[in-house]
């Protein structure tokens, strides 16, 4: 038996399927999800310190404020150790979630 021209899938061009791919849903849910993890990482780096700027906080301040973002610098750092150990009986997400917990209240 022999295939028919017309039962063979059609392959997009190029332009079609960059098309496609970015009217796709998941490409919105990542683009929501990026938006709304940057945000606060914008406001830290940028706005925050500018405001505080604005209405005169010492400058000083203004430096140990942005310490907020150290975390996010060396996240490729610390990431790879989450990953690997976790405390056992909370098991690897609510372990660390009190672990994170314990170290902003030493903070």
């Amino acid at each position: 038996m022999s295939r028919d021209v017309a039962d063979k899938p059609r392959k997009l061009s190029t332009w079609q399927s960059l098309i496609k791919a970015f009217t796709s849903w998941r490409t919105a849910s990542v683009s929501l999800l990026s938006f709304s993890s940057g945000m606060p990482l914008g406001l830290v780096w940028i706005a925050i310190p500018d405001w505080m700027r604005d209405i005169g906080v010492d400058i000083r301040v203004v430096g140990l404020i942005t310490l907020a973002q150290v975390p996010w610098t060396f996240k490729f750092l610390w990431a790879p150790l989450m990953d690997r150990y976790y405390p056992a009986r909370l098991g690897r997400r609510r372990g660390w979630i009190v672990i994170t917990q314990l170290a902003l209240f030493v903070l």
